[in-house]
């Protein structure tokens, strides 16, 4: 059994504690940054089945090494890929 507990003055969106003993267990990303990881697990399964260039090929490894969290350099090649092959 979990709450969640959100964290208004922190970096971080929200946290999960136990209801039982209030021990914390994870910290909660973003609903916005959790729905673009979502977006890009997407566009990896699908482009990943495509026919891209070695240097795109290393980068998706690189994506899901990074478990889709991405810098804003590495979201515009993401999506700029996307684009070129959707």
């Amino acid at each position: 059994m979990l709450d969640v507990v959100p964290t208004p003055n922190g970096p971080h969106y929200a946290k999960e504690v136990c209801k039982i003993c209030g021990r914390f267990m994870r910290w909660l990303p973003k609903p916005e940054n959790q729905a673009r990881i979502e977006e890009n697990q997407k566009r990896h399964k699908i482009l990943c089945g495509l026919r891209l260039n070695p240097r795109e090929q290393d980068f998706m490894k690189s994506c899901e090494k990074q478990k889709f969290r991405l810098t804003e350099k590495q979201q515009a090649w993401l999506d700029g890929i996307w684009e070129r092959h959707k």
